[in-house]
């Protein structure tokens, strides 16, 4: 299942700006690294952004209400048929002349999208992305069963191609997908919505910026996305994170912008900064996270000026 490696460099882009992510987090000290008399760190809470409860349900609610009565028509599947041509090629890109076809083949699409949305609007385009969804998750389904078994799993990887692209090996690069890439391959528990937000998230792309994400995906699902970004994405930059975590704040007053924020600036070494953003999520509320995090931070900005004082001393002794 795994793509060539041509084909891959945008993935590995992508795992470049993951590692920046996972380099700056060592810049700080981590949970047990105590040295310089400072004794152990104190528990630092996790980076989480836990989907309300009930969100997938009343997303796969949203999904039957749109698909009910819905009939794609010639159009329709034309468009779901570039769709599938689209995604052979980006799973198997190879060299410029295959990047030439995957480019004609996203030209294609966008030009059959047109007439169709045209027809049926932006509600038929996302009946549509629902009915790929179904597809897709089916196939995705028939991926996870057949576990690593070296018969199962590569008729069950062709089978999903078609609905998928390039969606599972990217999805296994960024963390969003447990497993291998020839398997096997499995849906991390509570993932399933971000899963689902994120493959439509990738077709609303066929039509922006057109028609920007707003327009076309409901404000939940958009949540779903910015959630992964904060807390689970592999693939996001500090800065494209704390980003997220303002849009989000926007679309879910609960979430705690200044405890996210908090915690991301600590994963970027940003010490005074992070104990800023913690102490105003303090004078808003607080939590324990907060004051978990706030005692990580000070234990954490003692031990560095510990560190510091201990090395000024070994090299006045070694100087002398």
């Amino acid at each position: 299942m795994a793509r060539p490696r041509d084909r891959a460099v945008a993935v590995s882009l992508a795992v470049v700006a993951a590692a920046v992510v996972a380099a700056a987090a060592l810049l700080v000290p981590g949970p047990g690294d105590g040295t310089g008399g400072g004794g152990p760190a104190p528990e630092l809470p996790a980076l989480a952004a836990p989907e309300p409860y009930g969100a997938l349900q009343r997303a796969r609610a949203r999904d039957r209400e749109l698909l009910a009565g819905f009939d794609p028509g010639d159009d329709g599947q034309l468009v779901l048929e570039r769709f599938r041509t689209f995604n052979r090629l980006e799973h198997g890109c190879l060299g410029e002349d295959r990047e030439a076809e995957l480019h004609r083949a996203r030209n294609a699409l966008i030009a059959a999208i047109a007439p169709y949305t045209g027809r049926a609007g932006l509600r038929g385009y996302r009946a549509l992305g629902r009915l790929a969804l179904e597809r897709f998750e089916t196939a995705l389904g028939r991926l996870v069963a057949a576990g690593d078994d070296p018969e199962r799993f590569p008729a069950a990887a062709e089978f999903l191609r078609p609905w998928a692209g390039g969606f599972v090996e990217d999805g296994l690069v960024a963390g969003l997908l447990e497993g291998e890439p020839e398997g096997p391959v499995r849906v991390p528990a509570g993932r399933e919505a971000a899963v689902r937000a994120l493959y439509l998230g990738r077709w609303c792309g066929f039509i922006a910026p057109r028609h920007p994400l707003e327009e076309v995906l409901h404000a939940e699902d958009r949540a779903v996305l910015l959630r992964w970004k904060v807390a689970g994405s592999q693939m996001s930059s500090v800065e494209d994170r704390l980003e997220a975590v303002k849009r989000l704040a926007a679309l879910d007053r609960r979430f705690d912008a200044h405890l996210a924020t908090g915690l991301l600036y600590i994963q970027a070494g940003r010490l005074e900064l992070a104990r800023l953003e913690l102490q105003t999520a303090r004078e808003r509320g607080g939590s324990p996270d907060v004051e978990r995090a706030l005692k990580w931070v000070g234990w954490a900005i003692q031990d560095k000026e510990r560190k510091k004082a201990a090395g000024k001393k070994r090299a006045g002794g070694g100087g002398g």
